[in-house]
């Protein structure tokens, strides 16, 4: 039995030859690392749950393999548990393999993660995790009704406006160490408003596959990340990236500036994906012009319902604030990637047919990933 290897400092185009490799072997066990190269910045973490996502489809059993050792005490997946990603693999996979290639207990390997869960559904996120990071997850496991015990749902649906603000500025101050950094409400309220309307949408449409049955096994989550990187880091980061992604980071490092710190935040999900929930074809129907042609209405006409209590803006406003808070996302879904930099506050937040790019690789779920500048550059 193959097995996909995901290593700790895995790239753009690494997860894109992974999720290649598990269409190409079927029956494939996953082996996921106990963290990650710079905590996974850029969405990485997220584009690592989006190939466990794939996997997950693909598979009939899911065994997953970690590097953790013959664990002696309760802190054994300690590491694993400091990830969304790591709760997101022990919550839905049915065997968990140790290094010494012995089984454990699923239950066993969640204990760190308890209290971690448990502080974000009480709102302490500067208590739930190590580091300047943030997940707040919603995972749907067979047997288990607690996907909607989380501070981002009331009663069955996502909270309205203002306790959705309470609940970003809470993450922000989680993971914004630095007072000079500290964003103003107005900003705040901004980014509240754009993970709200992309929140909103993983609720209604990726809980769900194209034929309207609950997905047994699904997730989606926001995270919270702030991370602070020198040249070399970020162009190594880059490589793999091209693009928007190189451009970006160019001409943040305008002026010969050293170091960049900034915001990362992103929406992930398990779903059926933009173009799949807009035809309501399956993949093997859903050739790549379709798929842009659905990417496009999807940001064109795509209204928030009073059901939710949203703003109502849609995807095209969600771009509309990206862009006043100078950011730069990727949206990566099916197969398709799309990537715009607002950094210099220029640019049509319109989604054209000449945006969406063809992976050739099929990914489940959406990973629009946000890059915010906490400031320009920073000098050493």
């Amino acid at each position: 039995m193959a097995t996909i290897t995901v290593p700790k400092d895995v790239n753009f185009k690494d997860i894109e030859n992974l999720v290649k490799s598990v269409h190409e072997k079927p029956n494939a066990t996953l082996r996921l690392p106990n963290s990650l190269n710079t905590s996974g910045v850029f969405g990485i973490e997220a584009l690592v749950l989006q190939l466990f996502a794939t996997w997950l489809r693909a598979e009939g059993e899911h065994i997953l393999h970690t590097y953790v050792q013959e664990p002696e005490n309760n802190d054994s997946f300690s590491d694993l548990c400091n990830t969304l990603y790591g709760i997101c693999a022990l919550s839905l996979s049915e065997k968990i393999i140790s290094a010494n290639k012995s089984e454990i207990n699923r239950r066993f390997s969640l204990l760190p993660a308890v209290e971690k869960i448990e502080n974000v559904r009480k709102e302490l996120f500067k208590h739930a995790f190590k580091g300047f990071y943030l997940a707040i997850p919603s995972i749907k496991a067979p047997g288990n009704n607690n996907e909607l015990l989380s501070p981002l749902y009331n009663r069955g649906d996502v909270v309205g406006r203002s306790k959705f603000f309470k609940i970003t500025k809470k993450s922000l101050d989680a993971v914004i160490a630095n007072k000079e950094y500290e964003l103003p409400d107005q900003v705040i309220s901004n980014i509240s408003e754009i993970l709200r309307e992309l929140f909103t949408n993983t609720h209604k449409h990726a809980r769900k596959d194209v034929k309207g049955n609950i997905i047994e096994k699904n997730f989606r989550s926001l995270s919270f990340m702030t991370a602070t990187l020198d040249r070399t880091r970020l162009e190594k980061i880059s490589e793999s990236g091209g693009g928007q992604l190189s451009l970006f980071i160019g001409e943040w490092l305008a002026g010969n500036k050293k170091n960049i710190s900034m915001l990362d935040i992103t929406v992930v999900d398990s779903g059926p994906g933009y173009a799949r929930h807009w035809t309501g074809l399956d993949k093997d129907k859903l050739n790549f012009d379709k798929e842009q042609e659905a990417i496009v209405e999807c940001f064109k006409k795509y209204k928030s319902t009073d059901t939710y209590e949203s703003s109502g803006s849609g995807l095209s406003n969600v771009l509309r604030d990206l862009k006043n808070l100078r950011g730069w996302f990727r949206l990566r879904t099916g197969t398709a990637q799309i990537e715009k930099s607002f950094f210099d506050k220029k640019g049509s937040t319109k989604i054209e047919i000449s945006d969406i790019k063809d992976k050739k690789v099929f990914v489940e779920g959406v990973v629009f990933n946000i890059i915010i500048p906490l400031q320009e550059s920073k000098e050493d």
